[in-house]
């Protein structure tokens, strides 16, 4: 047996990008045979106050007394693998070190980088992530949205911290526009009556467009049945989204990892400011 030791210090990153970070530890894992239990992201989650409360929500392990027995453990050795920026330089040095029984690797990142979009592909976890997600769920029962005498078409209208930063709104902010053009594309393709839900952030309490002016967005978008979640639950908008028929969204961590965790029939990018 040989152990991985995942260390992620992101504080203040949201529940994307947090996730990003246990996708690449679970992964690194399991590329290399390595025991997934002692995987630990250490990530000051803006969306939880409670440690172990994110853990709790996606259903993973987070065990850390025998992380700690690991580490106080003499006879096992602990390699350090050297932090980078390129996440597949961790696998290439755990591929290429020596190989010993009962060896630990302990991969200590700072900042969070491996954490983002960049860590790739679910290709090798997401069937296990998506049911520890379902397990915990089961557990623990979230307000629904969801009608199933329509179909359930979740948008992720992204305003909230990225509005007060040049660079963010360049390439994740999403016209009114751009999302109710997404909407009306889809809308022409099925005669099944639909539910729009909007899940969105407020300035000061009332919702603005990508100019900063407040915006009637629910008038704008012309359909019947349609509700806007504006400043709700973070957790209930994310499992309300996972659980949608269809999902739109744009250049956000937060509503690609619902997408990835849910079985959405359809998925719509919305084009951001930059055309992207």
């Amino acid at each position: 047996m040989r152990y991985l030791i995942y260390d992620n210090v992101h504080a203040g990153a949201g529940i994307g990008h947090t996730f990003y970070s246990y996708h690449w530890g679970y992964k690194l894992a399991k590329l290399n045979d390595l025991d997934l239990n002692s995987v630990l992201v250490n990530s000051s989650v803006r969306d939880f106050n409670v440690y172990g409360s994110y853990e709790r929500f996606f259903g993973l392990d987070v065990k850390n007394k025998k992380r700690q027995q690991i580490l106080d453990d003499d006879t096992i050795k602990k390699v350090i693998v050297p932090s980078s920026k390129n996440k597949q330089d961790h696998h290439t040095f755990i591929q290429n070190y020596p190989y010993e029984d009962g060896m630990c690797f302990h991969v200590q990142m700072d900042g969070g980088t491996v954490g983002y979009n960049s860590c790739g592909e679910f290709d090798q976890t997401i069937d296990e992530l998506k049911s520890r997600y379902r397990q915990a769920r089961s557990n623990d029962h979230i307000e629904s949205h969801i009608d199933k005498n329509y179909i359930n078409v979740a948008i992720h209208i992204r305003r909230g911290n990225i509005m007060y930063s040049e660079k963010l709104r360049e390439y994740r902010l999403c016209t009114d526009q751009s999302c109710i053009d997404t909407f009306n594309s889809f809308k022409q393709t099925t005669k099944s009556p639909i539910r729009l839900n909007i899940y969105t952030e407020s300035r000061d309490g009332v919702y603005v467009n990508e100019n900063l002016e407040r915006s009637d967005i629910v008038d704008k978008f012309n359909h019947d049945n349609i509700y806007l979640y504006m400043d709700g639950s973070v957790l209930v908008s994310f499992d309300n989204i996972v659980n949608s028929d269809v999902i739109m969204h744009g250049n956000s961590a937060f509503s690609e990892v619902a997408l990835a965790l849910s079985d959405a029939k359809e998925s719509y990018r919305i084009k951001n400011i930059s055309g992207y």
